[in-house]
């Protein structure tokens, strides 16, 4: 795996390690994840090897909500693309994602939920209790509560692109635009952080896209990796 995506072998093995270890996934279903990585990077702009640099530092954010084993490895492959789609690097994107997995359960955004009417804790355990990953739960609660329409964030980022603006100053430009549009802003009232609006802006524009890049990879195989490997060597 290392070899077809011309990672470090390090990187690669503390991949499988945070796999086996931070999400319990069983040691036969690892050539099939890491298959599931690469055909991830193909979808998006966040390939295999600069996910092998950063991968560990998500896996334990995802153990915290009892996402485990393949169902964390195919939402972190599909949702490093998205949130890659807002910034202008690879490290960023982690950050705007790990800040979001951080914040989802801070006592802030716990209250800012409960003074929207939603109690976020309940809607997790509910979600977890039906076998539904609940941080896609609570994805899918934060787009009914904004009321800020995909469609409308597109909109902005095109404006921003025409001005000339790309990355962290794209995703600021909308930011400001959402705040004027809708007041104090939606999102800013669910979580007052920047780094995490500069995660969900991108998500909230592009929910089918995370949808089919996710069915992508939870299809994928460790067949994936072969074809890469012969091209390397």
């Amino acid at each position: 795996a290392a070899t077809a995506a011309n990672a470090e072998f390090s990187d690669m093995a503390a991949v499988a390690q945070s796999m086996l270890q931070s999400l319990q996934l069983p040691a036969d279903q690892l050539d099939d994840s890491l298959g599931a990585l690469v055909v991830a990077g193909k979808e998006g702009a966040f390939e295999l090897k600069d996910m092998a640099r950063y991968f560990p530092t998500l896996t334990s954010q995802m153990a915290k909500f009892g996402v485990t084993g393949r169902e964390a490895v195919n939402f972190l492959g599909a949702a490093l693309q998205i949130a890659r789609k807002g910034t202008a690097d690879q490290a960023e994107a982690v950050n705007n994602l790990k800040n979001f997995l951080s914040k989802i359960l801070a006592p802030a955004t716990i209250k800012n939920f409960k003074d929207a009417g939603v109690d976020i804790e309940a809607v997790m355990r509910d979600a977890a209790t039906k076998g539904i990953n609940p941080i896609e739960a609570v994805m899918q609660k934060i787009v009914k509560l904004t009321g800020v329409s995909g469609g409308e964030i597109e909109k902005l980022m095109k404006k921003a692109a025409a001005n000339g603006l790309e990355g962290a100053e794209a995703l600021g430009f909308v930011r400001e635009q959402l705040e004027q549009i809708h007041g104090a802003g939606a999102l800013g009232e669910l979580f007052s952080d920047m780094q995490v609006m500069d995660f969900l802006i991108p998500f909230l524009s592009n929910v089918d896209e995370f949808k089919r890049i996710k069915g992508e990879v939870a299809a994928a195989t460790g067949a994936m990796i072969d074809a890469d490997f012969e091209t390397q060597m």
